[in-house]
C-alpha cells in the first residue's frame, strides 16, 4: 500500500460519498489511493473504465439532466472536479454553480494562470485573463470551492527522459521551475480531505525546491539511460547493384 495511503488510514479517516469528474491521469492516482476509503466512489467519465465509472458525455448539455437527477439522489460529501481546460468544461461548471451544490468542490487549476515573468507569485497575485480565469471564477462563486493550482506534474511513469531526448535546447534556462510529483499531490489531498473546512478558496501546490530550468533538466538527463532511445535499424543489402 502507498505510503500516503497508509498515512490516511493512521488517522483513521473515512471519506463520505465522493463524486469525481474526470479519470485521467491525476484523477486515476486519486481514484486509486483513496477510492478504499470512501464509503461509495463514483467517477464520472467519458468512456466506461470500472463498474464504479458513470459513463456521461460531459460536454454534452443533454447529459446534465442525468447528472442533476443523479446528484439530487446523492449528495456528495465531496466533489472532485480533475479536467483539462475548454469552454466545454465551462458550460459545465455553469451548470453546477446553477444546480447550488453544497459540497465542498476541489477543483485542479494550473499555476499556469499567472504571468510567466511575474517573479515570486502567492496565491493573492495578479493572474491572467483568459479561460483559465474564467473557470475558476465559476468555482469561486460555489458555496464551498477550493481550487488546487497544480505545478507541473512529474512521476517516474511520466517518461520525462523520452522528452527530454528530443530536446536540443532548452527555451529560458535561468528561469525557475515549478513542479510538484504525484506522490505529494495525494499527501496534499489526504491532508485536505482530513480538515473540517477549507482554510482558503485557492492553493498553490508546488515543491519548494525551485532550481533553474537547466541545471533540472541537466541532472534529470543524468538519471536516465538513453541508449534505448537510440535503438533502431539501419538498412543494408548483401547485393551492390549501384542503382543510386
Amino acid at each position: 500500500m502507498p505510503q500516503t495511503s497508509k498515512d490516511f488510514q493512521k488517522a483513521n479517516s473515512r471519506l463520505g460519498l465522493v463524486w469525481q469528474m474526470g479519470n485521467g491521469w491525476l484523477g486515476s492516482k486519486v481514484t486509486q489511493h483513496f477510492q478504499p476509503f470512501a464509503k461509495e466512489w463514483i467517477t464520472v467519465s467519458r468512456g466506461q473504465q470500472n463498474p464504479s465509472t458513470l459513463q456521461l458525455d460531459l460536454y454534452d448539455k443533454q447529459s446534465y439532466e442525468v447528472l442533476a437527477q443523479k446528484l439530487e439522489c446523492s449528495a456528495p460529501d465531496y466533489f472532485l472536479i480533475h479536467l483539462p481546460p475548454s469552454e466545454e468544461l465551462k458550460g459545465l461548471l455553469g451548470f453546477l454553480l446553477q444546480s447550488q451544490i453544497n459540497s465542498p468542490v476541489i477543483y485542479s487549476s494550473s499555476i499556469g494562470i499567472y504571468y510567466p515573468d511575474q517573479g515570486i507569485v502567492n496565491e493573492k497575485s495578479a493572474v491572467r485573463p483568459g479561460l483559465l480565469n474564467e473557470l475558476e471564477a465559476l468555482v469561486l462563486q460555489m458555496k464551498n470551492p477550493l481550487i488546487i493550482r497544480w505545478g507541473g506534474l512529474i512521476a517516474p511513469e511520466r517518461q520525462l527522459e523520452k522528452y527530454l531526448a528530443l530536446k536540443n535546447q532548452i527555451p529560458r534556462p535561468y528561469a525557475p521551475v515549478n513542479l510538484i510529483h504525484t506522490d505529494d499531490c495525494l499527501k496534499l489531498l489526504a491532508h485536505i480531505f482530513q480538515m473540517q473546512s477549507f482554510p482558503t478558496q485557492i492553493l498553490n501546490a508546488v515543491t519548494i525546491n525551485h532550481l533553474d530550468r537547466l541545471s533540472y533538466y541537466r541532472n534529470l538527463r543524468s538519471q536516465f539511460d538513453f541508449n534505448d532511445l537510440r535503438k533502431g535499424k539501419k538498412v543494408t543489402s548483401l547485393y551492390q547493384l549501384n542503382f543510386t
